[in-house]
């Protein structure tokens, strides 16, 4: 059984400045960014989701890497 991951979101205190920075990265563009949350797609056609956060929590990892490699978002 194969499983393809399509979506990754991430917390952020700024999601829209982290998405144009990580698109820039990636030579993509901002899908959309209504100041809540924004996206950009890569070009393996996923998309990374950035959701504004109101603040962290500190000493707790707000993403984690599963026991088969998938880095998945909390």
């Amino acid at each position: 059984m194969t499983t393809i991951i399509r979506n990754v979101t991430f917390d952020a205190a700024d999601p829209g400045a982290l998405a144009r920075w990580w698109a820039q990265v990636f030579d993509s563009e901002v899908a959309f960014d209504d100041g809540h949350e924004a996206a950009f797609d890569l070009p393996s056609d996923q998309t990374v989701y950035f959701q504004r956060v109101p603040e962290g929590k500190p000493g707790e990892p707000r993403t984690g890497h599963q026991p088969d490699g998938v880095l998945v978002s909390r």
